[in-house]
């Protein structure tokens, strides 16, 4: 009885257990948001794409490596600790540093690693808490207030070099500073254009402000998994382009010329075929430039009357016996007489011989 009670217990521990399995592969699962332009979801970027696109300041997606960002173009990077979470974090910086030396724009939306503010010549930044910033000394429009998560301020202040865009009540959280030809834009949270706070009028109105002076901005869409990259004839040297397509052009030739006829064909001036006939023309001359003519004519004669006789009626046959003795009988013979003897005796011996 007791096994029975524990068998039972078992049986449904198993049950419940399955149950529960179902019940939470079955459930519906939150959908992780990232800044990025293609999540619609809460920390997305969708919004603020769309309606950059709506108010004509054409935005892109970059989705190539940093090392081919094109030269005095607006990158923006937006996520925390985006532009490098790897061990090759301070080689990028500094390549992005010097893109940024040269003309770039960066406009960074979030945290970054120690490394990267260092290699950026960024300020400093301490915690902070803060959930409202208002436009600030170095913003040149109408005042305003926009809402966020700002976990951290900017120590620096308006200068020559730096002109603070927005600002909290423990310090700034949105900076412009110049950089070489370039100029790098960050603003210590990515939540202040997310789907979720572009709602808002300021924020939007913000969002317009900053990236409409950047001019066409690009989305920096690899570190999300949106990544492309060149195809096999966009890495080929322009010359080796122009060689592989002449080398096409001359093999359809090749093609063309060997399969459509252009003239009427063309006989061959001399047949070079070789048969016995021409091995009996060739003995002969030489038979005649030693004067043995009439001596080869004598001996085909006797070898033929070897042969066994015409049989009745083959009056062709017998015509030909009787112009090869004619011929044995001539002492004038020549290169002529000695080619016809040739020729007349190979087909006796092929016709009677025993």
């Amino acid at each position: 009885m007791r096994n029975r009670t524990e068998i039972a217990i078992l049986v449904a521990a198993l049950l419940l257990l399955t149950a529960v399995s179902a019940l939470r592969a079955t459930a519906p699962r939150a959908h992780t948001s990232f800044p990025s332009t293609y999540d619609t979801g809460a920390n997305g970027y969708a919004a603020l794409y769309e309606f950059l696109q709506r108010e004509g300041v054409n935005p892109q997606r970059y989705e190539l490596p940093l090392g081919e960002l094109p030269a005095r173009a607006t990158v923006v990077f937006a996520g925390d600790y985006t532009i490098d979470s790897s061990v090759l974090s301070a080689k990028e910086s500094a390549a992005l540093e010097k893109w940024v030396r040269r003309g770039g724009k960066l406009i960074v939306l979030g945290s970054m690693f120690p490394l990267t503010r260092d290699a950026l010549g960024l300020p400093k930044t301490r915690a902070s808490a803060s959930k409202e910033a208002w436009t600030a000394c170095g913003f040149h429009g109408a005042r305003r207030v926009v809402g966020g998560d700002f976990a951290s301020v900017l120590r620096t202040g308006c200068d020559r070099k730096h002109s603070v865009l927005l600002a909290g009540r423990a310090g700034a959280v949105a900076v412009s500073i110049k950089h070489g030809r370039g100029t790098i834009v960050e603003v210590v949270t990515p939540a202040l254009f997310d789907n979720a706070q572009l709602a808002a009028y300021d924020n939007a109105a913000f969002a317009y402000d900053l990236f409409a002076a950047a001019g066409a901005p690009q989305f920096d869409e690899r570190v999300y998994g949106y990544a492309a990259g060149r195809t096999f004839w966009q890495v080929m040297p322009r010359p080796v382009i122009a060689a592989v397509i002449i080398a096409l052009l001359a093999l359809l030739l090749a093609i063309v010329a060997a399969n459509v006829r252009l003239a009427p064909a063309r006989a061959l001036e001399r047949d070079d075929e070789r048969n016995s006939l021409a091995y009996i023309e060739s003995l002969a001359r030489m038979l005649q430039r030693g004067g043995a003519a009439h001596d080869v004519i004598t001996r085909l004669a006797r070898a033929a009357a070897g042969f066994r006789s015409p049989p009745p009626g083959d009056e062709r046959g017998r015509a030909a016996f009787d112009e090869l003795r004619r011929l044995g009988e001539r002492r004038d013979a020549g290169p002529r007489e000695v080619l016809l003897a040739g020729t007349i005796f190979a087909q006796l011996r092929k016709d009677y011989e025993w």
